[in-house]
């Protein structure tokens, strides 16, 4: 998607980056630096403009090393299975509490045609299931004879009666709850497909679908019973020893999953800041898997390159990491008087810092907060939220925010830009919303008056003859 610098919002551009959408914003004119910078905070993956001369200039000359103008997306691989029963509905639900923006499940035909939950092709190592019959030849009633304790029956005592859920009780489950959800096809049976669809139209869930899936065929049979839904093709990246492989690397990757229109979702092992620096600078979304706590370090590389999703079996070591900078409304028009203390010279602003695990507090006057200012910082005032009107003119700034990943790694997030309009008193010569309403009731009365005065005018003279 191609959006325009008006639509440069941070907001629609992540809604349509959580449904695999790659997002691009396109100056049309001569940018100003706080156009410029709008786009930059969009998180958007790539920037079309006349000017990038002034793009550059504007990043280097107002942002922190370190900074994440988009963080990545979360996604829970299975739900949260060091916390819960792998694909269970209790472990999506807790992937959600523990921060993730998206929930990954894999879905599998029964014998009878039902669409269950599971990853392997049998249930052996996740229930209480000591047989050795795969998914497919065994009906849903069957399949739900067991419990579904995770391996080795580690949740038995905490999950006791939770039972492999069909993808119909998980759409249920997650009616109400915002949260976008990759589903993984784990067989290469074309049946599934009609069916997946059919639920989707259902639940009305096509706005907050993503399909993966290791056959490309599955893939395009799916895009072509339903277009509108994104896909993700689910790779591996060869590893390289220099640039020139790198290149072969990816190209052959791209081969691949740009011919069925998906994204590219390889496993993390191959990937490095070399090879996710070619793919940015080509404008190509990046969703490595599978991280765990036994590769947190890997994790925290990922994070702080700036990778697209992370999908990863401990959502809950990211929970209480900053994910965005919220603010309220971004465009101020403000009165320049003489004693700079009315009420329409200053303004209030509030920006909170919102955390993975969707937990919120403001930053204002946080010693880890701080201002830049993008134009005008001779035109207004800014304290701890309060903006102060100087003189006429046309103002802009940011907030930031220094904070740190789960290991310590420093980075910077920034909010959109603040706008600020300031106008001159003049004694009245500036006519604000409130003083436009009093001239509207004035010109009414007067228009009264007068129409008023030639009906009397008119009456008077036809009695006169």
């Amino acid at each position: 998607a191609v959006l325009p610098v008006s639509h440069a919002d941070a907001d629609k551009v992540s809604y349509l980056q959580n449904l695999g959408v790659t997002v691009w914003i396109m100056d049309f004119y001569t940018l100003n630096d706080t156009d410029a910078v709008k786009m930059i905070t969009s998180g958007a993956t790539g920037i079309i403009t006349y000017n990038y001369k002034r793009i550059n200039e504007c990043f280097n000359a107002f942002f922190e090393e370190n900074t994440l103008v988009k963080t990545p997306l979360i996604i829970g691989h299975r739900g949260n299975p060091t916390q819960a029963p792998e694909n269970s509905i209790s472990g999506y639900l807790k992937a959600f509490e523990n921060g993730s923006d998206v929930v990954e499940t894999d879905i599998m035909l029964t014998k009878d045609g039902k669409i269950i939950i599971m990853h392997d092709d049998k249930i052996t190592r996740t229930t209480s299931y000591n047989g050795s019959t795969p998914v497919t030849q065994m009906t849903l009633e069957e399949i739900k004879k067991y419990n579904l304790w995770g391996e080795n029956d580690k949740y038995k005592t905490f999950y006791p009666e939770e039972k492999v859920p069909t993808l119909e009780e998980f759409f249920t489950a997650f009616k109400d709850i915002d949260c976008k959800i990759f589903l993984e096809i784990k067989t290469a049976n074309p049946k599934i497909i009609q069916p997946t669809v059919d639920l989707i139209n259902k639940f009305g869930y096509e706005d907050r679908i993503f399909v993966i899936c290791f056959n490309s065929s599955q893939i395009q049979a799916f895009r072509k019973a339903m277009p509108t839904v994104g896909t993700g093709f689910l790779t591996g990246v060869t590893p390289f020893g220099s640039v020139s492989k790198m290149h072969e690397s990816l190209y052959n990757s791209y081969l691949t999953y740009h011919g069925i229109n998906s994204t590219f979702n390889p496993s993390f092992g191959g990937l490095n800041v070399e090879m996710y620096a070619a793919l940015r600078h080509r404008g190509i979304t990046c969703w490595p898997w599978t991280y765990t706590i036994s590769s947190a370090a890997d994790f925290n590389k990922a994070f702080i390159w700036g990778i697209d999703g992370l999908t990863t079996n401990d959502a809950q070591y990211s929970k209480q990491m900053a994910k965005k900078l919220v603010t309220s409304e971004n465009k101020i028009n403000l009165i320049a008087d003489d004693s700079s203390d009315g009420p329409e010279s200053r303004a209030e602003i509030n920006v909170d810092m919102v955390t993975y695990a969707r937990e919120s507090k403001s930053v204002i006057g946080d010693e880890n907060a701080f201002v830049t200012f993008i134009e005008g910082a001779d035109v207004i005032k800014y304290e701890n939220g309060t903006i102060t009107a100087l003189k006429e003119g046309i103002a802009s700034f940011m907030i930031g925010y220094k904070t740190e990943t789960a290991n310590g790694t420093p980075y910077v997030i920034y909010s959109q830009p603040f706008a600020v309009d300031v106008k001159n008193d003049d004694n009245g010569g500036v006519i604000t919303e409130s003083r436009t309403i009093i001239i509207y009731i004035i010109i009414a009365v007067l228009a009264v008056v007068i129409i008023a005065c030639t009906i009397y005018i008119v009456i008077k003279k036809r009695k006169s003859k």
